[in-house]
């Protein structure tokens, strides 16, 4: 099976992600890519507010500028994606998944956008005309979807205990610092 160019942008984008003591774990990981993700959509932005109030012009220059900001945004997303246990194209799947449902005639429209059939409280179900909630498998086998679920509560479980150990390490050198 050749692997996808998701599946190979997100391998180096690993590869090449900070591999820093200070980094203990998945929390710290997100953390690190949600501020990364922050800064990075915000020079995205900054490039679109400058062309709108600061009277810059769309030159190539300036979307190739904005184009690697959507990279390093993708950089950022393959990195937190891999921490949550998902490939990059998983995530694409489950887009393209949720966006097929809202919109099966294949094109946006105002109408369904403004009443989805999602649930609030869980969205991976959606509500059928009657109002019952019917999983969205998006294709896949339920075995296997089953097996994603517990390897995802295995992460997590994994992804408490690192954040209890750092809440204790944070705790212990504020103890140490407070008697000096």
């Amino acid at each position: 099976m050749s692997k996808s160019k998701f599946d190979t942008f997100q391998q180096k984008a690993l590869a090449t992600a900070a591999r820093k003591p200070e980094l203990h774990g998945t929390l710290d990981v997100m953390n690190m890519c949600a501020l990364g993700i922050a800064g990075e959509g915000g020079e995205f932005v900054d490039s679109i507010k400058k062309l709108i109030y600061h009277g810059h012009s769309f030159t190539p220059e300036l979307k190739v500028k904005m184009a690697y900001e959507l990279g390093d945004l993708l950089w950022y997303t393959a990195v937190s994606a891999n921490a949550l246990g998902f490939s990059l194209d998983q995530i694409a799947e489950m887009v393209l998944n949720k966006l097929a449902e809202r919109y099966p005639e294949g094109e946006f429209s105002a109408e369904r956008s403004k009443n989805r059939k999602e649930s609030k409280q869980n969205p991976g179900f959606y509500k059928d005309d009657k109002g019952k909630d019917e999983t969205d498998t998006g294709g896949h086998n339920e075995m296997a979807i089953r097996q994603h679920i517990e390897s995802l509560k295995a992460k997590r479980a994994q992804f408490d205990r690192e954040a209890a150990e750092q809440a204790a390490e944070h705790a212990l050198y504020d103890l140490m610092d407070a008697k000096t």
